[in-house]
C-alpha cells in the first residue's frame, strides 16, 4: 500500500513539473509569426498564431537553442524558459 501511495506521488509530481521541462514561446503580436529554432546545425520553423503559444520538445532544446523571430534577431534559449514574440522580436520572460 505504502509503495503504491510513494509511486502515485512521485507521478503526480512529474506532471506537475511537465512545463519546466519545455521552451515555451507565447505570440503577443497580433498577427501570425513564425520563429526559427536552431540546434546543432538543425533549424526548425515554428508558426504560432496570434495570441497564440507554442511548446518545443525538449529533446530538441536539451542542451539550449537559438530562437530567432522574424526580426532575424536571436536569443538563446534552454528548456524552462518562457519567451515571448513581441513587435516581431523575441524576448525572454524575466523571473519575478
Amino acid at each position: 500500500m505504502i509503495t503504491k501511495l510513494v509511486a502515485t506521488v512521485t507521478a503526480a509530481a512529474f506532471l506537475l513539473a511537465g512545463p519546466a521541462w519545455s521552451l515555451t514561446i507565447a505570440n503577443e503580436d497580433a498577427d501570425e509569426r513564425e520563429v526559427t529554432l536552431s540546434h546543432a546545425g538543425t533549424d526548425h520553423k515554428l508558426k504560432i498564431g496570434a495570441g497564440d503559444s507554442a511548446t518545443v520538445d525538449q529533446e530538441f532544446c536539451a542542451e539550449g537553442c537559438s530562437v530567432a523571430g522574424p526580426n532575424g534577431e536571436a536569443v538563446m534559449s534552454q528548456i524552462g524558459d518562457s519567451l515571448f514574440v513581441k513587435d516581431g522580436e523575441v524576448l525572454k520572460t524575466q523571473a519575478e
